[in-house]
């Protein structure tokens, strides 16, 4: 997932790196992509279990975080190579 979440042009250090490479040799792009998207839909839920549980703080950070994966996205951000 997280070479997905990445991209495949940013070399991870260490043991982290290690285990993207194996794991992108194993799982094909569209299924480290389909992975990230769960991630994008689990976060959904857990904005909105927190609007409804009024909890403001996870409520603005998830929604922050939902904000830029969108930009990026659009290619409005743009992710640092280092």
């Amino acid at each position: 997932m997280a070479a997905a979440l990445v991209g495949s042009k940013v070399k991870l250090p260490g043991a982290v790196g290690l285990l993207r490479n194996v794991v992108g040799l194993v799982l094909s792009k569209e299924v480290l992509n389909e992975a990230a998207k769960v991630a994008g839909d689990k976060l959904k839920n857990i904005n909105s279990e927190a609007m409804a549980k009024q909890n403001y703080l996870t409520a603005t950070l998830t929604r922050f975080r939902m904000d830029l994966d969108r930009g990026e996205e659009e290619q409005v951000f743009l992710r640092s190579v280092k």
